[in-house]
This record gives structure tokens, sequence and C-alpha cells, in this order.
């Protein structure tokens, strides 16, 4: 009875790993969020906004574009590093821009995924970005496997 009554009312429910996006083109904002159902989504419009939340809401992932206005998806990523050398951040470009790509690999970019992308890869870079991310569930991951090993 108590487990239904909990089931009922989402009282056991795990909580949602949060994912912050950072992109200036609000359709793209809205098409990841929707893509990204089951992760709790925190939105920005230019890396200023973005490293806010950063700092406030604590994703344990995010998603950056890196051309956009006030602070470039580059400059936000170095901009995190000062603060968590840990986070995963997945750069989308548009464009491959060398130059770019390879300060973002110097600055420990988790991923990049060129502009248009493929639904599932997205969805399979940010949940490894989540797993990294989050050292008890892949801890917790780790260990089902192993059960279902021995």
């Amino acid at each position: 009875m108590v487990r239904t009554v909990e089931k009922l009312f989402g009282m056991n429910k795990p909580k949602k790993a949060k994912v912050l996006i950072v992109d200036d083109e609000s359709d793209l904002l809205q098409i990841l969020e929707d893509l990204l159902v089951d992760y709790d989504v925190i939105r920005a419009t230019n890396g200023k906004e973005g490293l806010k939340k950063v700092l406030t809401e604590k994703p344990q992932a995010v998603i950056t574009d890196i051309t956009m206005p006030e602070m470039t998806g580059i400059e936000m990523l170095m901009k995190i590093r000062e603060t968590n050398s840990d986070l995963p951040v997945i750069i989308l470009t548009g464009f491959a821009d060398v130059k770019n790509i390879r300060q973002a690999w110097k600055l420990g970019a988790f991923d990049f995924l060129d502009k248009p992308f493929e639904e599932e890869m997205l969805l399979s870079l940010v949940k490894n970005a989540v797993e990294f991310g989050n050292p008890a569930a892949s801890h917790a991951g780790i260990q089902a496997a192993k059960k279902r090993i021995a």
C-alpha cells in the first residue's frame, strides 16, 4: 500500500539531472529543451548569463554554442574552468573553426557537436556528460553492472 501511495504522489522519484543549455538562438534553445525531456533544463541566451547559472544552478552538464554576443562559448568555458575543472561542457558549432576547437579541447571541453546534429548523438553525449559530471551516478551504474555480471 505504501509503495502505491509513493508511486501515485511521486514521492520516490529520483531527481532529474540539471543540464544548462546556452545559445543566443531561441528556436534552438526550444528544440534542445524539447529533446532533453529526461533532464531539468536550464536556459541561458549568452555566455555571461550561462556563467551566472553555472554558479547558481550547479548543473551536471552544459551545452553551449561557440558564437554568441557578450561572451562566447569559449570564453564561458575558460571562466568555468577557473572554478570547476570537472563540469562537462559540450560545444555546439555551426562551422568547424579549427582554432576554436583546438582552444576548447585545451580547456577541457567534453565533446563537440556540429549543427545540425542528430538527436541520438545529442542524447548520447548528454547522457555520458551527466554521468561523467555525477560520480555517484557513475558509481551506481558500475555497481549495477557488476551485479549483472556476477
